[in-house]
Formats: structure tokens, C-alpha cells, sequence
């Protein structure tokens, strides 16, 4: 015993010793920092220097907990003993093939630096966290284990409301289907339509029509609601986080393509409002349909975004009347059983598994319960299915893999659908670290003409028609 302690003191004091040569090895990282400029660039900062002279300097970032891929960036400098340099992460909407990526605010990440030196010296710099923080506005800020709201406008109890809802919303839909938070979500509200704009993925193309988004990767939503349009924000907050939590619950998975999107759209719909109601004009459409014998085939708008605007708010209607229909017909214990099944396997085996129908068989029951004809599908050819779409064009400078030194241009799955703690300060957007310490709906298949379109029924401007 006594030789093991003799072993493991002789070992632990090879460690401790060991510690202090990485920092004070021949290259000396002198300063990192970095400071962001919402929606046009974050700039991290090194100052470093060696016995010889320093060749090869680059930035890595990454994303930790995210589907978000890492990046390098490889800064400009000359190569001396010692250097001063700056790595850029571009934010600019509008620049395109320049190294950096869209993050929203609240994204957060690590960010390390690497330099070599002439001399065949390496170091690496511990990983320090960095935030995108959006400082032109005084945030408030109300939070829980589950939630971050932010806003600039409006009184504590603005805030609160919108606080509230979510809070309630998250209950509700935990009871109905199962599903639960699976990381925190940050909410930001926005009162003016330039600063919405200027922070939205650079896809939204129209974003005069977007009212609300998630950022599915980094657990954000981004809602543009003044506070004489409260109403609009305890609407489209509770919709956009029916998708968010559906989203990290089913993850990145088959369970995501399997999720039917009449029936994402028709959870969404039937939890914006408490108790829920269908939005009159859903209601005016499925009415007509079925008085005229044009309803839509479900199995068509599993994974196919709808190509006109009525056609789309049908959509809704009717998702959110299929989605009724199993609650109060089966029970919420059946709801939850079928997306504890979709997780699984496909939609046809969910509802088969579960109610003893698959997609076109549960259209024929609701059919018969809301007194419209009911169809023989079998014969008839179902609709291409096409890559799984998201409420909003979304293309966006995303970060390239890790090892590449720009950012690869990709679909960013971004969805635009029409989503007590004291108030606190946002914490700062630029911060310095001490390296030597020995801390370590609308998809790209509708063009520019769906985005518009969805997004003026998407999130959809409800607010200002006081709805």
C-alpha cells in the first residue's frame, strides 16, 4: 500500500510539473479575446510570441453539444518572433465565400488558437467559450432551467407574459405527446423590423414576412413582436416551440423524417392558444373543403411543403383537425404512443402500431367523423417525396467541417413557421481569456415565391391584424 501512495504522489507531482512547462514553453500566448459585431463579424484577437520566429497560426472553432460543424480560420500575418493578429468569422448576410458562418444571437461555441514556430514548436491554446450577443439593445431577462426570454422593449410584465406562455406550453405538450426539452432555449424578442431583419439567416430572402423563427441548431427562437403586439409573441412562441421540442426529441434521426409535417404544423397550430382553437381562416378553408369534397390527401403533405398559399393554410387546418380528432377520439396516452413510435420507424408503422391504421386509413377515420366522404386510396399514386422541408427558405454560410479553411455554403435546416426570476443584465459580447491558466416551413423546392408566400401565412405577420 505504502509503494502505491509513493507511486501515485511521485506521478501526480510528474503532472503538476508538467503543467507549468506548457505555458511557459518557448511560444507564449500573451492575449486572446474576442469581441462580435451582431450580424457582421466576431473578431478574435491573439497576441503570442516565441524564441523563433512564429509560421503558423489558425483559429479553431467549434460548437459543442450542436449539429453545427467546426471551422478554421486562418488568419493574415507576417511571420516574427513576435505576432499580433486578428482571425475573422464573417456574420455578413450578404457576403458569401468568406470564411465565417450565420449564428444567431445566443449561439455559443470554444475557440482555440494553434501555432507552430520556426523552430518546430506547437501549442495549443485550452478552449475558451465564446457567445454571439446581440449589444446594441439593454436586454432584460427572465430564465429557468428550461427557457431564456430576452427583450428591450416593454415592461417586466411584457416579458413575463410571453415567460409564462412558454412555460405553460412546454406542460401541455410534455402531457400530450411525450416529449420534453432536451437543452436549454433561448428567446429573443424583437420590437423593430431592422433589427429582426438584420439578425435572420441570410435565406429569409423576404424577411418583411417573417414574424418567427427557430434556429433548431442552437436552441434559439428569434420573434419579432413590439409590445403593443403581445399578442403576437404568446402566439407564435408557443408554435415555434412545438417545433423546437419536437425537434430535440426526435433529434437529427429517422424519427425526423418520419414525423408526417401536416401533423408537426397541426401540434404547432393546436398549441398556439389555450385552450386551443382553430385559427378562423384554417377554419373557413376546411370548411369549404368539405363542403366541396376537396380536402387534401394527408399522405401527400408528409414530407411535401404545399405549393400555393390557400392550399398551404388548409394544410394547417386540416393538421390541426387530424391532430384533435386523436386526442379527444383516443386520448392524449395514444399521442404520446404514437410519437414515442415515430422515433422508430415510419409514420405507416407509427399509426399502425398504435391506432391499427396507417396514414391513409387514420385520413378515413377523421374523415368519417367530420362528415366528408371517405377515399380508396390504393389505386391512386402518392406524391414525390422530397427532402424533408423547413418553415422558411433557409440557405445560409454555415461553418464547414472541421479541418477546412472556409465555410462550405449549405441548407441550413432553420424552420419559419407560422413559436419568477428577477430581470438581468445580457452578459457582455466581449470577453478575454487566459490561455496560460491551467484551466483547460417553406423548403428550397418552392424558390423565393413560397418564402413569401408561407411566410405571410407562416409567422405571418398575425400581430398586426390584432388577431
Amino acid at each position: 500500500m505504502k509503494k502505491i501512495l509513493i507511486l501515485m504522489l511521485a506521478l501526480s507531482m510528474f503532472v503538476f510539473l508538467r503543467l507549468p512547462a506548457l505555458a511557459d514553453g518557448p511560444i507564449q500566448v500573451k492575449n486572446t479575446s474576442y469581441d462580435v459585431e451582431i450580424a457582421k463579424r466576431i473578431t478574435f484577437h491573439l497576441n503570442a510570441a516565441s524564441t523563433a520566429d512564429l509560421t503558423k497560426i489558425y483559429l479553431v472553432v467549434r460548437f459543442p453539444g450542436t449539429v453545427a460543424a467546426g471551422s478554421r480560420l486562418f488568419p493574415k500575418f507576417t511571420p516574427a518572433p513576435q505576432v499580433e493578429t486578428d482571425a475573422i468569422w464573417n456574420l455578413d448576410r450578404d457576403l458569401v465565400g468568406v470564411p465565417g458562418g450565420y449564428l444567431p444571437p445566443g449561439a455559443q461555441g470554444t475557440y482555440s488558437w494553434h501555432l507552430e514556430d520556426a523552430a518546430g514548436n506547437v501549442f495549443d491554446t485550452p478552449a475558451a467559450p465564446f457567445r454571439v450577443d446581440d449589444a446594441r439593445f439593454e436586454w432584460q431577462t427572465l430564465e429557468n432551467e428550461r427557457f431564456a426570454v430576452y427583450w428591450y422593449k416593454g415592461g417586466d410584465a411584457f416579458g413575463k407574459k410571453i415567460f409564462d406562455r412558454l412555460n405553460q406550453t412546454i406542460d401541455r405538450i410534455e402531457q400530450a405527446i411525450g416529449a420534453h426539452i432536451q437543452s436549454k432555449i433561448q428567446v429573443f424578442i424583437y420590437a423593430d423590423d431592422l433589427a429582426f431583419q438584420s439578425i435572420l439567416s441570410p435565406g429569409h430572402s423576404n424577411a418583411e414576412f417573417v414574424g418567427a423563427t427557430p434556429v433548431h441548431e442552437f436552441g434559439v427562437m428569434l420573434v419579432k413582436s413590439p409590445p403593443e403586439d403581445l399578442q403576437f409573441a404568446i402566439v407564435a412562441a408557443p408554435h415555434e416551440l412545438v417545433h423546437m421540442v419536437i425537434d430535440q426529441e426526435l433529434g437529427a434521426g429517422l424519427g425526423q423524417l418520419t414525423m408526417p409535417l401536416w401533423m408537426n404544423e397541426g401540434l404547432a397550430s393546436y398549441y398556439e392558444y389555450d385552450p386551443p382553437k382553430m385559427e378562423e381562416r384554417y377554419r373557413t378553408l376546411l370548411d369549404d373543403a368539405i363542403k366541396n369534397d376537396t380536402l387534401l390527401r394527408l399522405r401527400n403533405y408528409a414530407n411535401t411543403r404545399p405549393s400555393d398559399y390557400s392550399e398551404g393554410l388548409l394544410m394547417y387546418g386540416q393538421g390541426y383537425s387530424v391532430v384533435e380528432f386523436i386526442l379527444k377520439e383516443y386520448g392524449q396516452a395514444k399521442m404520446t404512443q404514437i410519437f414515442a413510435a415515430l422515433k422508430r420507424g415510419s409514420a405507416d408503422d407509427a399509426f399502425m402500431q398504435v391506432l391499427g391504421v396507417n396514414q391513409d386509413g387514420l385520413e378515413n377515420l377523421w374523415r368519417k367523423q367530420i362528415g366528408a366522404p371517405q377515399r380508396d386510396y390504393a389505386s391512386q399514386p402518392t406524391a414525390t417525396v422530397l427532402a424533408r422541408p423547413t418553415f422558411a427558405l433557409s440557405s445560409a454560410e454555415t461553418p464547414g467541417p472541421r479541418g477546412s479553411a472556409t465555410p462550405t455554403k449549405q441548407s441550413v435546416a432553420v424552420a419559419n413557421t407560422p413559436a419568477s426570476a428577477g430581470a438581468t443584465a445580457i452578459p457582455p459580447s466581449s470577453n478575454t481569456s487566459n490561455p496560460g491558466a491551467s484551466t483547460g416551413l417553406c423548403g428550397g423546392v418552392l424558390g423565393g415565391l413560397a418564402l413569401a408566400m408561407f411566410g405571410a401565412y407562416g409567422w405571418r405577420r398575425r400581430g398586426k391584424r390584432g388577431n
